[in-house]
């Protein structure tokens, strides 16, 4: 029965690393994926800034906006002057969210830089 176990565990270690070669593929093509889908949200999130952006300088540009000093005189200015709190409010949430998107990206990035290397050995595919 030795003769036989020879071969058996040749093909057993080549079997294992086609496994392995494999599954380290598909991590890397998941990763890939994943790192594609953050930039798309990065670039939507940037976007919906840059409009809310434009509608804050419209609401600042605006005369009927009250300025902060006096107080609302009627109820459509009083929920003007909100409108333009929780617009800045929200503006200000969602350049951190930028912000913190583009850290984890940045992360990311020197994370799959750092794997791809390790993929093979030598950084092919």
């Amino acid at each position: 029965t030795t003769w036989k176990d020879a071969p058996i565990q040749k093909l057993a270690k080549k079997f294992e690393q086609e496994m392995n070669l494999e599954l380290e593929k598909r991590q890397h093509e998941k990763d890939r994926q994943s790192h594609s889908s953050q930039l798309k949200r990065i670039e939507e999130l940037e976007e919906e800034v840059q409009r809310l952006s434009v509608v804050r300088k419209t609401f600042q540009s605006t005369p009927s906006t009250p300025s902060r000093a006096s107080a609302p005189s009627t109820p459509a200015q009083s929920s003007l002057a909100g409108g333009d709190a929780s617009t800045i409010k929200l503006l200000r949430h969602l350049q951190d969210r930028v912000k913190q998107l583009r850290v984890e990206n940045k992360e990311l990035r020197r994370l799959s830089g750092e794997g791809g290397d390790a993929i093979n050995g030598d950084g092919t595919q």
